[in-house]
């Protein structure tokens, strides 16, 4: 095989909850690593060098395979048909097995290779690559056509705070059957009645006001009972914009083809196989098209009085994608359907089929890497 494993063990028998139980007892172990940035559960990612499987040749059955050690990346490696339930450790730096025990680096500060639960199971571990980046502007996005009289999904939202001024995407546009809100980030529509602007092609306009109907975050144990995970909150962060007039507005996303229904997730139906690297298009205000792959899910990114808070999805961008920047929050995130043939669907955008799956509700620190949260618990 292209990666080192234990035989003895069937790690393609792993279930979800097989994981996130193994990363839950282990969380404190792997976190205490000064090296590890955060922690999450997906596939094997396998490096795009490394060889396939395939027979040995006659003579060679006891010949050990090629291994490749340099530093694995969300850039560098993919998930393949072969590859295995894990749990994946982040790190800030690649060091190499061999320099444990050398000089900073203590023997007890290496990320182990397979986690042990009471009952015999073995879970494996694969370690990413993902030192910590400084939130930048970005680059510009390219020149956009602003609609001249319409709003909805992908435009940038303006609120003013404090003499500043701050932008989000706006999702796309729902409604819980009386009234009609504007799907965007909690932490960018603000306090309840904040007074929201958006970009046409004439300037700035208001909308609406930020509604009471907002959610920072959720336990875990509440929104995914049957999965075990202690201490541990769920970032939500979604607001809602009580538009003034509705009649302004249209419930597709700009640049994309005629929003369809979403993609529903929940408990029962939730796997590694159906989620990780699918392929998930939006529309970001700050960076226009976005392209990316589902890496890994349940990312937990932070540790606050006793608490972890973790993300539904950690998305990195497509090969050759721009990565998402500030001003992108609220963005929704679509599930790309396969194509005619049920491989990945490189038809034009607009013959897509593409499902609402999640929000975006920030740029992780770590390298081109964005956190989503399915949309299930928002108005229909």
């Amino acid at each position: 095989m292209p990666e080192t494993r234990q035989d003895d063990f069937d790690f393609s028998s792993l279930s979800l909850k097989d994981l996130i139980e193994a990363r839950d007892l282990y969380h404190f172990h792997l976190m205490s690593k000064v090296n590890v940035v955060g922690t999450a559960v997906g596939l094997y990612l396998i490096r795009r060098e490394e060889d396939w499987p395939k027979p040995p040749p006659p003579g060679e059955e006891g010949k050990p395979y090629r291994k490749l050690t340099y530093p694995r990346t969300f850039d560098n490696s993919e998930v393949r048909d072969y590859s295995w339930p894990c749990i994946i450790v982040l790190v800030r730096d690649w060091i190499d097995e061999s320099d444990f025990g050398k000089g900073p680096h203590r023997p007890w500060q290496i990320v182990p290779k397979s986690l042990y639960l009471p009952d015999g199971r073995v879970v494996p571990v694969c370690t990413v690559l993902a030192p910590p980046m400084p939130q930048d502007a970005g680059p510009p996005r390219e020149p956009v056509a602003w609609p001249q009289a319409t709003f909805g999904g992908g435009l940038p939202l303006y609120v003013e705070v404090q003499h500043e001024r701050h932008m989000a995407t706006i999702g796309c546009l729902m409604s819980d059957g009386h009234t009609s809100y504007a799907l965007t980030a909690r932490h960018a529509c603000g306090e309840p009645d904040t007074e929201i602007s958006a970009m046409l092609r004439g300037g700035l306009s208001r909308i609406g006001v930020s509604s009471n109907r907002q959610i920072a975050r959720k336990l875990f144990a509440d929104v995914y009972p049957a999965l075990p995970m202690r201490q541990t909150w769920l970032g939500l962060d979604v607001g809602l914009v009580r538009i003034d007039d509705v009649g302004q507005w249209t419930p597709n996303v700009y640049g994309l083809p005629p929003i369809k229904p979403l993609f529903d997730i929940y408990e029962q139906n939730l796997s590694l196989r159906k989620m990780v690297d699918k392929p998930v298009i939006a529309m970001g205000a700050a960076s226009g098209l976005l392209r990316g792959k589902i890496k890994a899910m349940f990312y937990r990114y932070r540790s606050v009085g006793g608490f972890d808070y973790v993300s539904d999805f950690l998305i990195a961008p497509a090969k050759g994608a721009r990565g998402s920047h500030h001003g992108d929050s609220g963005a929704l995130w679509h599930l790309q359907m396969p194509g005619p043939d049920g491989r990945e669907d490189t038809r034009p955008l607009p013959e897509r089929d593409l499902r609402p799956l999640a929000i975006e509700w920030g740029r992780r620190c770590l390298p081109r890497a964005t956190s989503a949260r399915p949309i299930r618990w928002l108005p229909a």
